[in-house]
């Protein structure tokens, strides 16, 4: 599961850099380079867009959260879902951390199993 984490963490890094969002990428970098999950990112995995009952690959455009002050803007939250075969994962970026009970995963909660949610949850 922890290359599960590391492979959306390398696909944000690249989304980071695609739409220059104010987030540092160097722990994205650093997360893949140890081979250690990102403190920051958590995962929800759920049933996956169709279209006529047909699977639908597609991948959102990164949707953040800035704080801005007069000196610099600072990303306080970013999320984005890649969807494929009727299963979808949303990844977020969160400075604060997710509450629990959200359905969010990641690995350090040394668990192998995920809870599908529906579309919407």
């Amino acid at each position: 599961m922890l290359n599960v984490h590391l492979f959306f963490i390398k696909m944000f890094g690249g989304l980071i850099l695609e739409g220059s969002a104010p987030l540092s990428i160097q722990p994205f970098a650093n997360a893949i380079v140890t081979g250690q999950s990102h403190s920051q990112v958590y995962l929800k995995f759920g049933c996956g867009v169709t279209l006529d009952n047909n699977p639908v690959l597609n991948r959102t455009g990164l949707q953040t959260k800035v704080r801005s002050s007069a000196t610099h803007e600072r990303c306080t939250s970013a999320a984005w879902s890649y969807n494929v075969n009727g299963v979808s994962v949303t990844v977020m970026y969160s400075e604060q951390g997710m509450q629990s009970g959200m359905k969010w995963w990641h690995p350090r909660l040394t668990t192998d199993r995920v809870e599908l949610v529906g579309i919407g949850e």
